[in-house]
């Protein structure tokens, strides 16, 4: 699909957006990207197989999640592979060494935090997404994650789950974190923005306590049908970047809020999702 024909999935993107490998965990040191010509096929392999192990030795948990079935996707067992993909609160990240944020002022930057969470609906693993209410100032109407701006002194994991609790009334204590992904910048650097991964168990979205200044509306897409080939489509720009765009649920899934669930995806779901994008740094 060519950029023009869904070209608002990049509104929520950096305008020179030169990387998006933000899931590379603390397991694997080296960054890497996916390239889809095919004179470059062995690298794209390794980027989509192995984007969160290590380059140079073979990694259980992954050889562990070959057989991983989608009814398994949100087991203990597979939770705790997650917690060892992802990266602690406590990890160092060096902001400034990201090449997605090379010759960027980093220090103008706003921290932001977003809580990606899996949970259980219908009895079946699925990701939460917030609609944007329309008394927004910016972004209205437009599908996220629960998240907002870091309050001074204030760490990505607590701003995560002030902000969910805020938005939709899901209690912390009722929250298992399981770790985080590098940060991201969104649309012309103004924020950069920490992915929380999160489990919050079985969820009633009849239940759910919307705070509507903010939210309009929650909606829940099962992990097996975001990772079926058929819903998933891409924006491409220039013939350099193509960048997926999730559709076939009750609102499309595109801009920074698809970049964050697609890293995601590849954390929780590796043998499962297959959705290849083509980056360049």
């Amino acid at each position: 699909m060519q950029y023009s024909a869904i070209r608002p999935a990049y509104s929520l993107l950096p305008d020179r957006l030169n990387s998006i490998v933000l899931f590379v965990s603390r397991r694997h040191s080296s960054l890497c990207r996916a390239v889809l010509s095919a004179d470059h096929h062995h690298r794209h392999r390794r980027c989509r197989d192995g984007l969160f192990l290590r380059s140079t030795a073979k990694d259980t948990s992954t050889s562990a999640s070959s057989s991983l079935r989608f009814s398994d996707v949100l087991s203990e067992s597979n939770r705790q592979r997650c917690r060892r993909d992802l990266l602690d609160e406590g990890d160092p990240v060096d902001v400034k060494q990201l090449p997605w944020l090379r010759g960027r002022n980093v220090e103008l930057m706003k921290p932001a935090a977003v809580l990606i969470p899996l949970c259980l609906v219908d009895n079946q693993p699925s990701v939460l997404f917030t609609l944007r209410s329309h008394n927004l100032p910016t972004h209205k109407g437009e599908v996220s994650f629960p998240g907002g701006k870091m309050e001074t002194n204030e760490k990505a994991v607590d701003a995560a789950l002030r902000e969910v609790e805020e938005e939709i009334g899901l209690k912390s204590d009722a929250i298992d974190v399981l770790g985080t992904m590098r940060p991201m910048p969104g649309k012309s650097y103004e924020f950069l923005v920490t992915p929380v991964v999160s489990y919050c168990g079985i969820i009633d979205i009849e239940k759910l306590v919307l705070n509507h200044g903010e939210v309009s509306e929650v909606f829940a897409a099962s992990i097996e049908s975001l990772c079926c080939e058929k819903n998933i489509q891409y924006t491409t720009f220039e013939k350099k970047m193509s960048l997926p765009v999730f559709v076939g649920h009750k609102h499309r899934i595109w801009g920074l809020t698809a970049v964050l669930l697609h890293g995601m995806l590849k954390v929780i779901a590796p043998d499962l999702y297959n959705a290849k994008i083509q980056l360049n740094y």
